[in-house]
């Protein structure tokens, strides 16, 4: 798998090792420094009544504005697994909560 990724990008079998940990760490800086305005993007657009295509095309429009306006080089690519990340993140939250009414409900209903 190494040696097909290599080839895509143009780099020898020999190359790939010293560059596949600067292709991941690039990655998954980029990502980090981009998820919390992804999740605050998300949670902003949560509750709105829109459809999931509006909302995902505003969070990915206010993701871009802002990391444009500090200076980051984002990919869109990373853009949209940021807003993928933070939305599946704030419906494990929500279930989660959702999971803990119920348990607490459930013992009063009892008595």
């Amino acid at each position: 798998m190494n040696a097909f990724i290599a080839s895509i990008l143009g780099i020898g079998k020999a190359i790939w090792p010293y560059i596949a940990p600067l292709l991941a760490k690039g990655t998954l800086s980029a990502l980090a420094s981009i998820l919390p305005i992804a999740r605050e993007a998300v949670v902003t657009l949560w509750g709105q009544d829109k459809s999931g295509t509006e909302k995902r095309q505003e969070a990915i429009a206010k993701v871009k504005e802002i990391a444009i306006a500090e200076g980051m080089r984002i990919s869109d690519s990373i853009v949209s697994l940021s807003i993928e990340l933070a939305l599946q993140r704030v419906k494990d939250m929500e279930a989660k909560l959702a999971a803990e009414r119920v348990a607490v409900v459930k013992p009063e209903e009892k008595k």
